[in-house]
């Protein structure tokens, strides 16, 4: 019995002194690496790694920009980053109109323009559900009022009646 309890304490405080402690990781490297692929009539037209100042396409075909990796890109509408500037952040695919496509530059992503579309959250929630509170209210106060006041009118005009017989 003495022999089974001291297993026991043992197997417990080896995985007591296993189990704490920490695992620990390689820093996240936050580096561009990816690629953006300019296919033309079906067939890939161009291979871009890094920014390119100068980009020849065919002007009679539409263009297909693939974007893969982590990095972020600028696509210009001029040559030597000039021009329209079409951000594009995320892996996939994108058409473009090819007048859209004469540089492409790799930019950092925290640089890129924020868009907030119906942003806030559970604020923007909270003030639409307090001013369709409010609206109602207003609507039921002015309905009670129309009602009273119609009530009221109803009774001086039984009253004059009452009175006139």
């Amino acid at each position: 019995m003495r022999h089974r309890i001291g297993v026991a304490v043992v197997m417990q405080a080896l995985v007591m002194i296993t189990a704490g402690g920490f695992i620990v990781g390689k820093e996240r490297v936050d580096e561009c690496s990816g690629s953006v692929t300019i296919i033309q009539s079906g067939r890939q037209h161009l291979k871009i790694l890094s920014s390119t100042p100068i980009l020849k396409l065919s002007k009679k075909q539409p263009v297909l920009v693939r974007v893969e990796g982590n990095c972020c890109w600028t696509v210009h509408s001029r040559k030597k980053f000039k021009g329209f500037k079409t951000f594009v952040r995320s892996q996939g695919e994108l058409k473009l109109s090819r007048k859209l496509i004469r540089s492409i530059a790799s930019t950092d992503c925290s640089n890129l323009p924020q868009l907030y579309i119906a942003g806030g959250g559970w604020m923007v929630v909270g003030v639409v559900v307090l001013v369709a509170l409010l609206l109602s209210a207003v609507f039921l106060s002015l309905k009670r009022k129309k009602t009273v006041k119609n009530y009221e009118s109803d009774l001086s005009g039984e009253t004059d009646q009452l009175a006139g017989t």
